[in-house]
């Protein structure tokens, strides 16, 4: 199924869509800003080459609306098919990197595993109270994420 087109507000419609990598560059790609920061995005995904690979990611935020300048693309490695070790792996490098993460790549890095408590996959879909303001959207309005195999 293909990336579906934004809402009237300008957001994902609700629901989790499965895409590659290649969909999201071509749809979200659309001005040198968008372009920078998928690059760098690209550099995150390089550095990550060498560590345990999460079975999916979920990619959402700004860069998956219509705005011209997100300032950063936001990424959940989703751990649930993980063994222990890796798990432990990728909860080490959220606590103690992703700042540095935040820095080198404008990646905004969370992790979800079962259990974790927070199911970060639900929080990303919950809109801003004053983006929903703006975008003329209700509070109880939720937007979309892409899921990306790894």
């Amino acid at each position: 199924m293909p990336i579906p087109d934004l809402t009237p507000f300008g957001v994902l419609p609700t629901g989790c869509y499965d895409c590659t990598l290649a969909e999201i560059q071509a749809r979200y790609t659309t001005n040198q800003h968008r372009q920078e920061l998928w690059t760098s995005f690209q550099q995150f995904l390089h550095w990550i080459n060498n560590q345990p690979r999460p079975a999916n990611c979920l990619i959402d935020g700004g860069f998956t609306s219509d705005k011209a300048a997100p300032k950063d693309i936001d990424v959940v490695f989703d751990l649930s098919g993980c063994n222990d070790g890796d798990r432990n792996h990728w909860f080490i490098v959220f606590m103690s990197q992703r700042n540095q993460i935040y820095i080198d790549y404008r990646v905004d890095f969370w992790v979800y595993y079962p259990g974790a408590g927070n199911d970060l996959r639900a929080f990303f879909e919950y809109v801003k109270p004053e983006e929903a303001l703006v975008r003329g959207m209700q509070p109880q309005d939720r937007k979309g994420l892409l899921r990306v195999v790894l």
